[in-house]
């Protein structure tokens, strides 16, 4: 689900649902559906950013970048 070279992102799910138990996947998806619902518009233009300059590099490589 997250993209570990992106600590910002990882962050942020670590302190909504760091340490939290879930009695199924069905409330696993509840907690993340109501919490993507609530995310900041920042947050989601963030990642927009992100997603355009990585896209924008595997263009520039024709399909051959990984970033590690």
């Amino acid at each position: 689900m997250h993209d570990p070279s992106y600590p910002c992102e990882q962050l942020a799910v670590s302190q909504s649902f760091g340490g939290k138990k879930f009695e199924s996947d069905a409330e696993v998806q509840k907690e993340v559906n109501t919490w993507l619902r609530e995310a900041d518009g920042e947050w989601y233009s963030a990642g927009i950013d992100k997603f355009i300059v990585r896209m924008r590099k595997v263009l520039e490589k024709n399909g051959d970048y990984v970033e590690k």
